[in-house]
């Protein structure tokens, strides 16, 4: 396909407009063909000839949403698709099934012990944690909400802010 094409179609669509398209003319195409009585406003000789289309549609969006959604730019493809995604793991490194455990307990410990610096929370917040040595977030795993709150100028409305940063990382105070 031509840079044109997909510059045009990218700022149409985004940049998985392939997935886009896809699954909005496999939707277009399943509606006519859950309700065929659409067919009736056409004239009668082309009934047969746009029912065999829209179940060609059907079978080829479908195909091509299958496809598109596991191309490695679309998340749940080979690559990490976002910078935030990308900051949680090493997107070069592959998780194997539940076979080695201990590989997954390496994994969960490296994510937890990412800086605060990732969280979306007040610069002030932030350098009052540091000076508290409060430096990744695998340190909040042994806080408590009460914890926090006993740190100089950090009150309730901080907490909140540090509590709801935390959950969107999958961490949590005791």
């Amino acid at each position: 396909m031509s840079k044109k094409i997909t510059s045009i179609m990218t700022r149409i669509w985004g940049v998985n407009w392939k997935t886009s398209l896809s699954g909005i003319a496999t939707t277009i195409a399943g509606f006519f063909a859950t309700n065929p009585e659409l067919f009736d406003h056409f004239p009668s000789e082309w009934k047969d000839t746009l029912i065999f289309i829209n179940k060609v549609l059907l079978i080829l969006g479908g195909a091509s949403f299958s496809v598109s959604v596991k191309d490695k730019s679309v998340t749940g493809g080979k690559v990490a698709a976002t910078k935030e995604a990308l900051s949680r793991t090493d997107a070069s490194e592959k998780i194997e099934p539940a076979e080695d455990k201990r590989k997954i307990i390496e994994v969960v410990k490296k994510e937890k012990s990412r800086s605060i610096e990732i969280l979306d929370i007040p610069q002030r917040i932030k350098t009052i944690l540091k000076k508290n040595n409060i430096l990744n977030l695998k340190d909040f795993s042994d806080l408590s909400g009460e914890d926090v709150l006993k740190i100089h100028s950090v009150g309730k409305s901080s907490l909140a802010k540090i509590e709801d940063a935390l959950s969107k990382e999958g961490v949590y105070l005791k």
